[in-house]
């Protein structure tokens, strides 16, 4: 579904990331892995050569415009294309609002908007550039659009990430260029690991019955970064077993 695609992929070191990775290169693309932990992906890159290649890794700080400029250019040079960004790094932790400092707050919104908006910007110069209908991928979450304790600042953020995949999928639109975004439900990755699935289960309704696995979030992936969904553009694809539909307690944890 991907061959010959080169697909750029942030936040890459594990969980989500990782998964997309993983089922990009199985269906025929080159990645070229981002992410602050290099020894992270370096160990995926590993498991990505041993099926195909090329693929490549970069040591990049997501919230540093210079360092996001230097890597997309750098992973121009050595494919000649680029045809698909998935912005999947963010960072996710509780704080109540009594106790949420400036700095948190800066930092929740540096690495899940800033850093989605300005990968954006760059990679969508090269689109042009090359006059490929690229394809733009943000990871957002449900909780963009539900009310839940201790999270108002990743919900602000999330919520965020939103608005910008509707906004930046009109203005490249004239392009050709496809911009969606994919919500999470609760998926059991590193970032999310002291949570037991059974607890969160019974104290939360999941129609589908279960937590997602990375490799879920990855397929949505696969679909909007395809040709099959040439056609779908500012769209938000909630992947949480239907969650976000029947959510009705905000005080939940």
């Amino acid at each position: 579904m991907l061959e010959n695609k080169v697909a750029i992929v942030t936040g890459a070191a594990q969980g989500i990331g990782k998964a997309i990775a993983e089922l990009f290169s199985e269906m025929g693309a080159s990645v070229a892995l981002c992410d602050k932990n290099l020894e992270g992906i370096k160990k995926v890159l590993e498991i990505l050569n041993q099926k195909s290649g090329p693929h490549s890794v970069y040591q990049v700080d997501v919230t540093n415009v210079d360092q996001i400029e230097k890597a997309v250019g750098e992973i121009y040079a050595f494919y000649n294309h680029i045809d698909i960004l998935v912005n999947n790094a963010g960072i996710f932790f509780r704080k109540d609002i009594y106790h949420l400092s400036f700095e948190d707050w800066e930092l929740m919104m540096d690495v899940n908007v800033k850093s989605l908006f300005f990968f954006s910007q760059v990679v969508a110069k090269y689109y042009i550039k090359q006059k490929i209908k690229g394809k733009i991928i943000n990871i957002a979450s449900i909780s963009g659009e539900i009310v839940q304790a201790e999270k108002s600042h990743y919900a602000a953020s999330k919520a965020a990430a939103i608005r910008l995949t509707k906004c930046t999928a009109l203005e490249l639109a004239r392009y050709g260029i496809n911009v969606n975004a994919i919500s999470p439900g609760p998926t059991i990755t590193p970032q999310i690991a002291p949570v037991d699935p059974d607890d969160y289960l019974g104290r939360h309704y999941i129609p589908l019955g279960k937590m997602a696995l990375p490799i879920d979030q990855a397929k949505g992936a696969l679909f909007l970064a395809s040709d099959l969904s040439d056609h779908i553009t500012g769209q938000v694809v909630n992947i949480d077993g239907g969650e976000a539909m029947t959510y009705v307690n905000p005080i939940s944890k």
